[in-house]
């Protein structure tokens, strides 16, 4: 599949926006793999993204705690994921005979909400991150891929969405989980996202 010409200027132009306050000739990105709760964690990266599970990684590891410190340690994120596993991947049998196994979204819905606000009960968004934070998902409004990232949500509130709704988005794979609507904090753009691996 060839990229258009558009999607390379946004992507040429996010590159930018990220890699500005980077030294070196290095960029180490840390793109964080899904596959449920056996994802794993590294640290020490200049941007971060993940797929399914591994973008509430990257989330995790991303946001700031309010002081400009990490939400979560890597050993904090993997032991808060480990133990809501089971909250997680809540299942649900759907179908006329109920054969289709499907998770539950509202199980993974409080899981992500508990874990994405601070203390002070800020709902944090990819803009209260303390590095470059991108996830990917399709847009089935627009039928196109979907970006939300640290710098744009940073631009502007139209591309400013809920950290929880983003990690949500990456997860809604449609072999187990609805389509999963979500509108920015500004409620001007709206995006119904399934996972971007599987479209």
């Amino acid at each position: 599949m060839e990229l258009s010409k558009v999607t390379m200027e946004i992507f040429s132009k996010l590159e930018q926006k990220w890699l500005y306050h980077c030294e070196g000739k290095k960029t180490r990105v840390l793109s964080i793999d899904g596959g449920r709760t056996t994802g794993i964690v590294t640290d020490f990266f200049n941007i971060v993204t993940g797929t399914g599970i591994g973008a509430l990684f990257a989330a995790m590891l991303t946001a700031d705690n309010g002081d400009g410190r990490p939400l979560y340690s890597a050993k904090d994120a993997v032991a808060f994921v480990g133990g809501k596993s089971a909250e997680l991947y809540m299942d649900r049998r759907v179908g006329v005979f109920c054969r289709q196994q499907m998770f539950s979204d509202r199980s993974m819905d409080r899981v992500l909400k508990k874990a994405l606000v601070r203390k002070d009960g800020k709902a944090l968004t990819p803009r209260d991150t303390c590095k470059p934070l991108l996830v990917l998902c399709f847009d089935l409004n627009s039928s196109e891929p979907f970006v939300f990232s640290r710098a744009d949500s940073s631009e502007s509130p139209s591309y400013d969405f809920e950290l929880w709704k983003v990690c949500r988005a990456r997860s809604a794979n449609p072999s187990m989980l609805k389509p999963f609507a979500l509108t920015s904090v500004d409620e001007k753009t709206s995006c119904l996202a399934v996972h971007g691996g599987t479209v």
